[in-house]
């Protein structure tokens, strides 16, 4: 196991863990849009990691196309599941305000 002071984690690894840290805590909800490529990003798996640890409820906001490619244990984790349609930013939007307002925490369409 690693220690804080280990010299193999890397420091900026170390910092952008504890700012995600802090952000996430200070939310509500964890909201993932689900992008494949994620798994191949650090950043992502980190932010999973910690809403999971931090028992944030997690929604998940998808594009048509990516429904499928969704992994079960993701979506057994997902308090909510909204999809929208592929390169439509007002399908997004209109889904991300419901996958809100299943969260209890949606605001009125600007």
């Amino acid at each position: 196991m690693k220690r804080k002071n280990d010299p193999h984690i890397d420091e900026a690894m170390r910092e952008a863990a504890k700012r995600n840290a802090e952000a996430i805590s200070g939310s509500p909800v964890f909201v993932v849009m689900f992008n494949e490529a994620m798994i191949e990003e650090v950043i992502p798996l980190i932010q999973m990691g910690i809403a999971v640890y931090m028992d944030k409820p997690i929604y998940l906001l998808i594009p048509e196309s990516k429904v499928l490619q969704v992994p079960e244990n993701l979506r057994r984790i997902a308090r909510g599941l909204e999809v929208y349609k592929d390169h439509d930013l007002d399908s997004m939007q209109d889904a991300t305000l419901r996958l809100m307002d299943g969260a209890g925490i949606a605001k009125e369409k600007p």
